[in-house]
């Protein structure tokens, strides 16, 4: 309990003289979480009052107040039970609690309600991989693909880049890093052939040829470099990434009529943008 509310809570404790104010539905149970959702988040509250020993029952009021995580955030006073009810209204970017309760006064009498507390989750943190991102491999820029394999948050995710099919990256909480493995890519556009001419020692030509490469067990990191939440405030993507691209390019039938070279194991730096 925060300790201005505590406070509050020593004054007012106990019924006087009969009033009373009671939460009622649509309110929040004590302790409820608010699942994720657009924001902002919009909260109902209503409360039910007794104005028994009330001098003047019809000058009674009844006032709602939150408490947040830094204090006070927001009261609203109604001066007659067909007003008893509040709405409140607030983002979240991570789980954030509230405190909330009501007190009626009449004349010289207070009485407050019960204490309860409820909680907004935010969006998912996890950042997900997903929709189409530029992706720079060696210096070549490419557009991959990537969809997840769960409805919320990060999780093993399918991938395909230009050359390849499908091909799954799993996530890794705690290096925050998806990685996986391509069994096949059929053309490398990152790999270019390039081919020198010489005569009597002398270079008389040079000729650059692309999409001569092809690849097998391609192994591929990306670690989560930023993250951005979307507009509505419910996912959390993960915006660009850094890593690797590990494998042994060879030429394809064309590049070896062309005499083009096969490669030991290159590791190539990724990065990559969600657009």
């Amino acid at each position: 309990m925060l300790p201005a509310v505590a406070g509050l809570a020593m004054a007012l404790a106990g019924p006087a003289h009969g009033a009373n104010v009671s939460l009622a539905g649509p309110s929040p149970a004590n302790g409820a979480l608010i699942t994720t959702q657009p924001v902002p988040y919009s909260v109902p509250f209503a409360w039910r009052r007794d104005t028994t020993g009330c001098a003047v029952p019809a000058t009674a009021t009844a006032t709602f107040h939150i408490f947040g995580p830094n204090g006070f955030t927001d009261s609203t006073t109604s001066t007659s039970s067909a007003s008893d009810a509040a709405t409140f209204t607030a983002g979240a970017i991570k789980p954030t609690s509230y405190t909330w309760f009501v007190e009626l006064a009449c004349g010289g009498l207070k009485v407050q309600s019960e204490i309860r507390t409820f909680t907004l989750q935010g969006p998912n943190l996890a950042p997900r991989l997903q929709g189409r991102y530029l992706v720079t491999v060696g210096g070549n820029r490419q557009l991959w693909r990537f969809a997840p394999r769960c409805k919320s948050g990060a999780c093993t995710t399918l991938a395909r880049r230009p050359g390849s099919g499908w091909f799954a990256l799993k996530w890794n909480p705690r290096k925050k890093s998806y990685s996986g493995k391509i069994k096949r890519l059929t053309t490398a556009k990152e790999r270019i052939c390039r081919i020198t001419t010489r005569r009597g020692g002398r270079v008389i030509a040079r000729r650059t040829v692309k999409n001569v490469y092809e690849a097998r067990n391609v192994r591929v990191r990306l670690k989560v470099d930023q993250t951005r939440l979307n507009t509505i405030g419910t996912v959390t993507f993960a915006q660009s990434l850094k890593g690797s691209h590990t494998t042994k390019y060879r030429p394809k039938a064309r590049g070896k009529k062309l005499g083009c070279p096969a490669s030991s194991a290159l590791s190539a730096k990724v990065t990559a943008d969600r657009r």
